[in-house]
C-alpha cells in the first residue's frame, strides 16, 4: 500500500471510501481497524505514541475516551460517551479520488459514536474534522455512519485504486435510511464511553454516495474549503 494509487485511501479520506470495518483489540490499550478497501490497517493507541516515524498514509493515532459531565445530584446513569482519536504524521494524499489534496501538515480529529436506530441496529456515527494549514481555508467537517453485521460475511480485501471504473457495489442508496433518519439527535442513542466498538462493520451510503465513491467530476470542489494553494494543487 506504499504506491500512488494508495493516496486516496489515507486516514483522513479512508472511512468515507465505500466497504467494510472490522474493529478488534489488538491489546488491552490498543484497537485495531481493518478496512477492506484497500486492505488498510489503522492503529489506535491508548498509551502515548511510540517515537516518530517517517510519515505514513494511516500516520499515527492516539485515542481516549470522552463523556459529557454528569450534573451534581443526577442519577449515576451511564454517560454519554464517545471515542476520540487523534491522527497525525500523514503521508500526503487526497480526500477525494478526484485529486482534492490534504497535506503533510494536515491532522485528523475523529469521534466514534455508538447508537442504535428504532429498530434495534447499531451504528458507529463517525463525525471526522480535517484541518490542514496549507491546502484548507478551514477545517473539513464531516459525518460518515457504520452499520454493525452479525458476522464478517461480505469481507473482500480489495487493493488500492487510482481510479473506479464502476461503482463499488455498496454505492447504492438505502431508501430507509436517507434524510433525517440518520441524523446524530434524531435517532442515535448513545451508550457510555467504556464501550466496545469490536465487530464488522458495514458503510451506510445514501445521498453522499458520489462524493464517498470517485469523487465528483474533475475539478468539480463543491463544498470544499480549498484555499487557493489547495485549488492550485487540485487543478
Amino acid at each position: 500500500a506504499a504506491g500512488a494509487q494508495c493516496k486516496s485511501y489515507g486516514a483522513p479520506a479512508l472511512m468515507r471510501v465505500p466497504g467494510r470495518i472490522h474493529i478488534t483489540w489488538q491489546d488491552d490499550k490498543t484497537l485495531r481497524l481493518d478496512m477492506d478497501a484497500g486492505t488498510q490497517t489503522r492503529i489506535f493507541r491508548f498509551d502515548p505514541p511510540p517515537a516518530k516515524s517517517a510519515p505514513s498514509w494511516q500516520g499515527d493515532s492516539t485515542a481516549r475516551w470522552e463523556a459529557l459531565p454528569v450534573a451534581r445530584g443526577t442519577d449515576p446513569a451511564p454517560a454519554r460517551g464517545w471515542l476520540k482519536v487523534t491522527t497525525t504524521n500523514l503521508k500526503a494524499g487526497y480526500l477525494r479520488k478526484n485529486g482534492v489534496p490534504y497535506s503533510e501538515a494536515a491532522g485528523l480529529t475523529e469521534y466514534y459514536d455508538l447508537g442504535t436506530l428504532p429498530n434495534g441496529d447499531q451504528v458507529i456515527v463517525l463525525t471526522s474534522v480535517v484541518d490542514d494549514p496549507r491546502y484548507l481555508a478551514q477545517p473539513f467537517v464531516l459525518s460518515t455512519q457504520f452499520k454493525k453485521q452479525a458476522d464478517a460475511a461480505g469481507w473482500d480485501p480489495t487493493p488500492c485504486s487510482a481510479t473506479w471504473s464502476v461503482l463499488h457495489p455498496l454505492t447504492r442508496l438505502c431508501p430507509w435510511l436517507v434524510g433525517p433518519a440518520l441524523g446524530i439527535g434524531a435517532t442515535c442513542a448513545p451508550v457510555s464511553a467504556q464501550t466496545d466498538l469490536s465487530g464488522s462493520w458495514v458503510s451506510i451510503q445514501h445521498e453522499d454516495a458520489l462524493e464517498r465513491g470517485a469523487g465528483p467530476y474533475q475539478v468539480d470542489y463543491t463544498g470544499l474549503p480549498l484555499n487557493d494553494e489547495g485549488r492550485a494543487k487540485a487543478l
